[in-house]
């Protein structure tokens, strides 16, 4: 009598748990419905040091029949809508330098700064990446170089005028990449997010 009294209260806790799971794990569901996008990676050929990164299929589209860009390949993954475990990758555009040069953050202090600051403007969301590494993601590793032309006749000119190479920003999701890109003179700033390997 005492076992099956066991048995019972053993079969109703169990019961119990399984209807409280059930209950819980539903929560999240617009989580799973929602698939990691691919992140477009572009260089300007007029200015090969500006990059541009977007998850908008057809800006991406758009850019691999524009001959003033050049398609580099897919950088990671990133999603298409916010989640709980996600945060906004922000984007900011400025015309410098005969190019279109764009800036990449989380940080929406810097995006500020840059924008009041700067002469940046806000150019909206290029997807939503995890701050910090879950299974499947790997660093979205951040690259900066500064300005390195000079003047070659004694003039003033603005920064960059005369650079063969400057205020480049560059993401990479490739170690090696971030290896070769400080070897020719890029500055590691950070990993400023991690974005998932596959959709």
């Amino acid at each position: 009598m005492k076992r099956h009294k066991l048995l019972t209260r053993g079969a109703l806790i169990l019961s119990t748990l399984a209807l409280a799971f059930t209950m819980s794990a539903p929560t999240d569901t617009s989580a799973k419905q929602i698939t990691a996008v691919p992140l477009y990676h572009f260089y300007e050929l007029q200015k090969d040091y500006f990059h541009f990164y977007t998850a908008n299929p057809d800006e991406a589209a758009a850019l691999k029949k524009h001959k003033g860009w050049k398609y580099v390949g897919i950088t990671g993954y990133v999603l298409a809508q916010k989640t709980p475990t996600t945060v906004p990758l922000y984007r900011l555009v400025k015309s410098e330098f005969g190019g279109t040069n764009h800036l990449y953050t989380l940080d929406m202090n810097e995006a500020n700064n840059a924008i009041n600051k700067g002469g940046w403007t806000m150019d909206g969301i290029t997807g939503y990446v995890a701050p910090k590494q879950f299974p499947g993601t790997v660093p979205l590793f951040r690259l900066y170089m500064g300005c390195n032309g000079q003047p070659n006749d004694g003039k003033w000119r603005a920064p960059c005028e005369d650079a063969t190479g400057g205020d480049i920003h560059y993401l990479t999701a490739s170690g090696q990449e971030k290896i070769t890109a400080t070897y020719n003179g890029m500055k590691f700033i950070r990993i400023e997010a991690y974005v998932w390997t596959h959709p």
